[in-house]
């Protein structure tokens, strides 16, 4: 969000959060963060995080297997028929 008054504010946050699924079963997952502010109190900072596992999907369920060990199960569907956007735990990704 973003705001601009004339006793401070200005502020923004967000994030983004990308996967990238391979027929090989390997997937990669990003994430990104920043926030900023300005007016009495200024600065801003910013995050990115890559990982990256195994993945298996079985009817309405993936299961991501991360490389460092930790497994995540969670909700998953296709949302058009060319299968191009789907969702991971009712957040919608869009893809080619």
């Amino acid at each position: 969000s973003a705001s601009s008054s004339p006793y401070g504010g200005n502020s923004s946050v967000g994030t983004a959060s990308s996967w990238c699924f391979r027929p090989d079963g390997r997937f990669a997952h990003s994430k990104t963060g920043f926030t900023s502010a300005s007016g009495d109190v200024m600065g801003g900072s910013a995050s990115r995080q890559k990982l990256g596992g195994r993945y298996r999907i079985d009817g309405y369920q993936a299961r991501f297997v991360y490389d460092d060990g930790r497994e995540v199960a969670t909700a998953f569907c296709f949302l058009n028929e060319k299968k191009s956007h789907i969702a991971i735990n009712g957040k919608r990704y869009m893809g080619n």
